[in-house]
């Protein structure tokens, strides 16, 4: 089956404090939206997590988008992934496919460290109005994400509900992205749900 491709496609990563090993380390993975919060959760988790982060703009059906993942996971020592990557797999053939794909991945990556986020919210530029090309599929999304989560036992962070509550002055022109007034509500959530797991793990 040929693979959509996107139009650019992107890799971006960052390793922080990597000799240190006394503090449990955190993988953010998912697309350009992980990487807007990725500083302000760091800043939030910081002397009690190291916090690393992931982000590509490959859909979870092209094989490098596992070989990255999973090279990524195995050079390091992971306590807890959150992984957050459904926008870049909107136009994969169906959600179907999409779940298959995920759900093999993430018991790849080990389901014990897990926690699944769903999707952000996506507006119309310049407008609160919802993205017609997402009006429908985002809620669909988002169930399927939630499906996967009942699927392997994993937290669900529930981040469309947050970013739902973000006003104008959170979202940048776009419509799909946040200001840093946005980012720090989402980072919020990210680090409470992070710290959550990890206590329940101790």
């Amino acid at each position: 089956m040929r693979v959509r491709r996107e139009d650019i496609e992107w890799v971006r990563f960052n390793s922080v404090d990597t000799e240190k090993h006394d503090l449990p380390r955190v993988l953010l993975i998912g697309d350009s939206i992980t990487e807007g919060y990725y500083q302000a959760v760091k800043e939030r988790l910081k002397g009690e997590f190291c916090v690393d982060y992931l982000a590509l703009a490959y859909s979870v059906d092209m094989p490098i988008f596992h070989r990255l993942i999973m090279t990524f996971v195995r050079e390091n020592r992971y306590d807890v992934i959150h992984f957050n990557h459904g926008h870049h797999c909107g136009h994969m053939k169906t959600l179907d496919l999409y779940r298959e794909k995920t759900v093999e991945l993430l018991k790849r990556i080990g389901t014990e460290r897990i926690v699944l986020a769903n999707c952000t919210v996506l507006y119309e530029p310049r407008s609160m109005e919802p993205d017609h090309n997402w009006i429908t599929l985002l809620p669909q999304m988002n169930e399927t994400i939630a499906g996967i989560a009942d699927e392997l036992s994993v937290p669900l962070n529930d981040l469309y509900t947050v970013s739902a509550g973000i006003g104008p002055e959170g979202i940048r022109e776009d419509g799909g992205h946040f200001t840093p007034i946005g980012y720090a509500v989402v980072a919020d959530r990210v680090a409470s749900v992070l710290r959550d797991f990890i206590a329940k793990k101790k």
